[in-house]
């Protein structure tokens, strides 16, 4: 984004030296100017949305990725606590059968 601007400012610079040097008239040397800075300034301005809009689907794809891992988390806690569970029953069957006998 920086290698742009530099880039514009140096065009808007070279287009200024060139149109002194020449025999156009001063009024045709400033409106080229002035044209090649809000050419300039436009090209930054779109630059700078598509990276704004890119910060937002990374912001939303890093949302999502939480999101999921936090579902795979609570997921897996589940699982354990279920089978803890059936380790519990199957040892509280197991001493009753002793006891029953």
């Amino acid at each position: 984004m920086l290698k742009f601007k530099l880039f514009a400012v140096a065009a808007v610079a070279m287009l200024a030296f060139t149109a002194c040097g020449s025999s156009a008239p001063k009024a045709d040397a400033s409106s080229a100017v002035e044209s090649a800075a809000k050419d300039a300034s436009s090209a930054v301005e779109s630059a700078g949305k598509e990276v704004s809009s890119a910060a937002e689907s990374a912001a939303k794809d890093a949302s999502s990725a939480v999101e999921s891992a936090s579902s795979a988390v609570e997921s897996a806690k589940d699982n354990a606590a279920s089978e803890a569970s059936s380790e519990s029953g199957a040892e509280t069957t197991a001493v009753e059968s002793t006891t029953a006998k």
